[in-house]
């Protein structure tokens, strides 16, 4: 075996190899000994008596040799040691037999020893090639030495027996191979199996280590899983609202204190586990109950809020069918019922308040504007007097003179008109109704506003920019309110200016930002919006402007909420810019057109 070989093998497998080596050579050694006695034995017989000391003198030799090499191996040496002590055994013993065959005049002994020590050699010691093939080079030397001391040439090697000693010790190099390989990849397996084996005792320790994890894991998670039942349990028991249970046949499975109280105030009767629909259901309400259960049975998870005639009057709750669905199958449903009534009572006193509130602020934005207005009214009624005194002289003049008097009389009933719409506009902006649900053209809202505010913002020398979004479509909203929201926006940023010298410039935009979605923005060119503002502007009575009520853009910012949309101001300086988005879903109708 050579060193690239040996690196081969696993350090185990190499010294178990070199101690089967070791075990070889000393069992050979032993084997040699009957061999040697049964040969000086035969001596007696064979070579004549004037040899006979000479060949016990060599028998004694290989016999010392043979003993001394046993004695060395009786414990562990290193790989090279054993080859060494072999191959010099060997030698001895082939130049023993050497010198024995030139003295008894004969080859065939040496080349019949050579099998036997090839074969020998090849078979029992796992050493490998090159020692194997050492083996074969000195059994050719003894071979040659032998043949010449015999016979004082080298003619008796060409024979029959040497051709067929020179093909066994060639045979027995590659026995020796193929053993070695044979070794070799059986020890391979071996550190193999005993390295799967090591790596099933690891995956196996692992997995015993994970199965005792994950029990207490499981252990954990199981009390984990009673205390929270107990807690849901209870959380449940004790639940303001109320919750209840049913299987497909639609028999109740469970209930809670809140709904067994409230089914008995409802129904006059006692709830109880296992009763059926039409048990538990009084007969007039059947019909659109067992409706809503074979939906939430068909697996749609839906939440309702219907008002119900009770003892102590009518009242709204809000009620939620969930499917009970373990595996993929709708096994029963879990409702849940909360009511409601006094939270929409309170919210209907707020909206009420509301309504109120932003009246008044509407009111007070009138007061405010009131000069503005009054200039603006005055106009139209100043031209109509004027018009009116004119053709009144003109008739007394000539009173045949009717047809240019139809021209100035038609522009009477156009001031009057003019007149007309400001009043009206005036009316709808302050009347006091309820929020009402209508189309409404965002764009036709800006232009009102903008001409609503054209006296304040001529007399402030205000240039307003309006840039209308052509595709704008049409919201579902409060026309009063929006317009509202539009026009606190636009006086805040008209105020914002009046202490600005040089360019004072408004600019609003309405913009289709994307399908479903509107914005209106409002840019002033005043002293702009610091950032520590930004999120304080819409707190209620917080005003930038020393007699503001600070109410104007907190009412606006719920306005807007309260239609879905979002209101919020951008910091800069150089002016302040506030945007409002909505939304405009389709396919609403409004609640104004609904039946």
């Amino acid at each position: 075996m050579n060193a690239s070989q040996q690196a081969s093998l696993p350090s185990a497998a190499l010294a178990e190899s070199t101690e089967l080596l070791r075990q070889r050579l000393r069992t050979v050694l032993l084997l040699c000994v009957p061999p040697i006695a049964l040969f000086a034995i035969l001596d007696l017989y064979l070579v004549e008596p004037g040899q006979l000391a000479f060949f016990y003198a060599l028998k004694l030799a290989a016999l010392t040799v043979a003993l001394a090499a046993y004695w060395f191996l009786h414990q562990p040496r290193r790989r090279g040691a054993l080859i060494a002590v072999g191959l010099i055994y060997i030698a001895t013993m082939y130049a023993l037999s050497a010198a024995s065959g030139a003295a008894a005049r004969e080859v065939i002994t040496t080349q019949i020893l050579n099998v036997v020590v090839a074969f020998g050699t090849a078979t029992l010691l796992p050493w490998g090639v090159a020692p194997q093939f050492a083996v074969v080079l000195i059994a050719a030397l003894a071979t040659v030495v032998t043949a010449y001391g015999a016979t004082g040439g080298f003619a008796a090697l060409l024979q029959y027996p040497t051709v067929g000693a020179v093909g066994a010790v060639g045979l027995s190099v590659y026995i020796a191979a193929e053993l070695e390989r044979s070794r070799r990849a059986l020890a391979q397996r071996g550190a193999e199996q005993q390295r799967a084996e090591a790596e099933v005792r690891q995956l196996n320790d692992v997995l015993e280590a994970r199965v005792a994890q994950r029990t207490a894991e499981l252990e954990r998670l199981f009390r984990d899983l009673q205390r929270s039942e107990a807690a849901l349990s209870a959380l449940i028991e004790n639940a303001d609202d109320a919750i209840w249970s049913v299987d497909r046949d639609l028999r109740l499975t469970a209930f809670n204190a809140a709904a067994g109280q409230r089914y008995a105030a409802m129904y006059g009767r006692t709830l109880r586990l296992g009763m059926s629909f039409d048990d538990m259901i009084p007969e007039p309400f059947r019909a659109p109950l067992r409706a809503l259960y074979d939906r939430g049975l068909a697996g749609e998870r839906f939440i309702m809020e219907p008002s119900l005639e009770a003892p102590n009057g009518a009242r709204t709750y809000v009620v939620s069918f969930n499917p009970i669905v373990p595996a993929d199958t709708v096994t029963g449903l879990a409702i849940f019922s909360t009511d409601v009534t006094e939270r929409r009572r309170a919210e209907e006193v707020a909206r009420q308040h509301q309504a109120e509130l932003t009246h008044v602020l509407r009111v007070t934005s009138m007061g405010e504007m009131a000069a503005g207005l009054a200039h603006e009214i005055n106009q139209p009624l100043t031209a109509i007097a004027n018009y009116a005194q004119g053709s009144v002289r003109r008739l007394r003049a000539d009173p045949s003179q009717v047809e240019p008097v139809l021209a100035v009389i038609n522009d009477i009933a156009a001031e009057a008109l003019r007149a007309g719409e400001i009043i009206r506009r005036l009316r709808s902006l302050i009347r006091k109704e309820a929020p009402r649900q209508d189309w409404v053209d965002l764009n036709e809202l800006v232009g009102e506003v903008v001409r609503l505010l054209e006296p304040e913002t001529r007399q402030q020398d205000v240039t307003v920019r309006v840039h209308a979004d052509a595709r704008l479509p049409a919201l579902v909203a409060d026309r009063i309110q929006i317009e509202q929201v539009i026009l606190n926006l636009v006086r805040n940023g008209v105020e914002a200016m009046r202490e600005v010298e040089g360019r004072r410039e408004l600019d609003i935009r309405t913009i289709a930002v994307r399908e479903g979605l509107v914005e209106v923005s409002v840019r002033d060119t005043g002293p702009g919006l610091p950032a520590a503002l930004v999120d304080h502007v819409f707190d209620p009575f917080f005003s930038t402007k020393p007699a503001g009520l600070g109410m104007g853009l907190s009412i606006s910012r719920t306005i807007i909420e309260s239609h879905h949309g979002r209101l919020w101001a951008s910091a800069s300086v150089g002016g302040a810019h506030f945007h409002f988005t909505l939304p405009a879903p389709a396919h609403v109708v409004p609640a104004s057109e609904a039946v």
